[in-house]
């Protein structure tokens, strides 16, 4: 009977969110959800203290396109999106992991929906067990998400997931039972002109005073989050608070908080939970969701940035065969490949992709043009790292490698002790006296040693090798040959 009453009181607040999309373009969940009403009267008899250890919950990612497989939220943006996510939720000690590969839809109907009960169906067809899902769309029902009790998933609008949006903090809020700062004010549009009390039949809860006399019985129920009377989206002053000026009932004068992660203010003006606010997302997480905290292994950090093997800095590359060549880096899974006709990569990308490997191919360049790239790693956990230096490259209509320098390129000595300095090289005209760049890779792509060439055709080693089988790249003029290189002792 008691789980009965509760599905149905869920359908009633799951019903309550359709109604209102027509009101409210930014967020769709409108309410305070059963279990936080039975939280915020007795807060005690919940675990809601913070833990000293960071606890990492695991995300499953969800990007919808359409029947045609167009529209995807690009997972460069993704990684953004998760580093902001995981910075909004600093204080918290909660941060978000990306469990599994990102599964893509291709659902038009998902993708762009107009109607809650679409978004419930894409939920309870995809949604992963354990996990938090969350589904990127091009129209979550005409908002820029919104949390589906039902679905027990949230939705978010591609369009409002750039660097600085909060919008995925303030949905995964909602995920963890808070309700907005102005809960009782959706689709009501505060006029100061108008007497608050006025306002009193339409509001659907206790309407908040400044003297904080019934902070934990109206509104959002929360004595550390301020009055709050805007449903819409709003600016903030230099200091963060609301530009409009609101009367409570005793007819004192506030401003709302625009600080806060789930009141309506603009992005840049939002930076925090409240005490408050996380206290219950934590019992939240405790009571209602302890399968979230399954203690995965962490990935480790990722401390360095991606070297350059191919093509050297200011190099040249073939127009129609051309390829960025980078060393792994400990730790990272993806790589997140750019090259622009900008310097400053801004715009006009060419390449603008994550991967897996640690090379890409080029796509036909312009002969004559200089393109600029960078590569950014990645894991899992890590989500806020750097991308490398920037290197450049101009585009050559070059013969190939083969054609250059031929089968008949030979080294020695090959194999080559550990003790041994140099490395010498015989091939075509072309290379006789000529400055090479050369590096030496290992086997998974880690740069061991690098140089020029002299003018005796010999390799001068900074490092000593490993013993163990490497590759020699020798590049001249864009194009360039590999040899495998062993090392004894």
């Amino acid at each position: 009977m008691k789980n009965s009453l509760i599905f149905s009181l869920l359908l009633i607040f799951f019903s309550t969110a359709m109604l209102a999309q027509n009101e409210n373009r930014l967020c769709g969940t409108n309410d305070i959800s059963p279990w936080f009403v039975e939280y915020i009267t007795q807060p005690d008899k919940y675990d809601n203290s913070l833990r000293e250890e960071v606890v990492y919950l695991p995300l499953t990612v969800h990007i919808l396109g359409t029947d045609e497989g167009t529209g995807y939220f690009r997972r460069s943006q993704l990684y953004d999106a998760l580093c902001r996510l995981n910075e909004d939720f600093a204080a918290t000690n909660l941060q978000f992991f990306v469990k599994g590969e990102i599964r893509y839809h291709d659902n038009t109907r998902w993708y762009d929906h107009e109607e809650y009960r679409d978004g419930y169906d894409m939920m309870r067809s995809n949604n992963v067990s354990g996990t938090i899902n969350s589904y990127i769309v091009q129209n979550p029902a005409g908002n820029c998400g919104y949390f589906a009790p039902v679905g027990d998933a949230v939705a978010l609008s591609k369009s409002c997931m750039a660097p600085n949006d909060h919008t995925w903090a303030h949905e995964l809020g909602h995920y963890f039972s808070l309700p907005h700062p102005f809960v009782g004010w959706e689709g009501i549009d505060y006029d100061p002109a108008v007497p608050t009390s006025s306002y009193r039949s339409q509001n659907r809860r206790n309407i908040e005073n400044v003297a904080r006399d019934n902070c934990n019985r109206a509104a959002d129920r929360f004595c550390d989050t301020p009055p709050d009377y805007l449903s819409y989206r709003w600016p903030c002053d230099n200091q963060g608070f609301s530009t409009v000026t609101q009367t409570d009932l005793n007819g004192e004068t506030f401003k709302s908080d625009g600080t806060l992660f789930m009141s309506y203010a603009s992005d840049r003006c939002q930076s925090r939970f409240s005490t408050g606010q996380i206290n219950a997302m934590v019992a939240n997480l405790n009571a209602q969701r302890p399968y979230l905290i399954n203690n995965e292994t962490y990935a480790g950090d990722i401390m360095e940035n991606p070297m350059f093997v191919s093509p050297a800095d200011d190099g040249v590359v073939d127009a129609d065969n051309g390829e960025l060549i980078w060393t792994t880096v400990e730790n990272a899974t993806h790589y997140h490949v750019q090259a622009s006709r900008l310097p400053n990569l801004g715009g006009l990308l060419i390449i603008n992709e994550v991967v897996t490997d640690t090379s890409i191919f080029l796509p036909e360049l312009v002969i004559g043009r200089t393109y600029y790239w960078r590569v950014r790693a990645f894991n899992a956990f890590e989500f806020c790292t750097n991308p490398s230096q920037r290197y450049s490259f101009t585009a050559a209509e070059l013969t190939s490698t083969e054609e250059i320098k031929s089968d008949e390129i030979n080294i020695w000595p090959n194999p080559l002790s550990s003790t041994s300095a140099l490395i010498f090289f015989e091939g075509t005209p072309e290379l006789e006296h000529t400055e090479l760049i050369w590096r030496i890779v290992d086997l998974d792509g880690q740069l061991v040693d690098q140089g020029k060439t002299g003018n005796n055709n010999n390799l001068s080693l900074t490092n000593t090798l490993t013993p163990g089988v490497y590759n020699l790249i020798l590049e001249f003029e864009g194009s360039r040959i590999v040899r495998p290189l062993v090392i004894t002792r």
